[in-house]
């Protein structure tokens, strides 16, 4: 995995280093435009939220099941990734 992400950066960098400096400016403002930032950050929101659904249920099912090696592994991971969460919960409060 992390080979294919370093890979796939360099291949980002060579591309951008092709771009006339015109285009250059435009993927720069493109990428620090308020509006696309704040997009991402909610559609990056909205995908760990499905995630932390998905393994609250898979945890459920293996419960239910009588996996309960799986279940303690899914409720694990809820946990974890549960904890981003609560920390922006918790920043937002503030």
């Amino acid at each position: 995995v992390g080979l294919a992400l370093l890979i796939g950066y360099v291949i980002l960098r060579i591309s951008y280093a092709n771009l006339s400096p015109e285009e250059q400016r435009e993927a720069d403002r493109r990428d620090t435009d308020e509006r696309n930032v704040a997009i991402r950050g909610k559609a990056a929101w909205f995908c760990m939220n499905m995630i932390l659904i998905m393994l609250a249920i898979s945890g459920l099912l293996f419960a239910y099941w009588d996996s309960l090696r799986e279940a303690l592994v899914c409720v694990l991971y809820v946990g974890v990734f549960s904890l981003p969460l609560l920390e922006h919960w918790y920043n937002k409060r503030m």
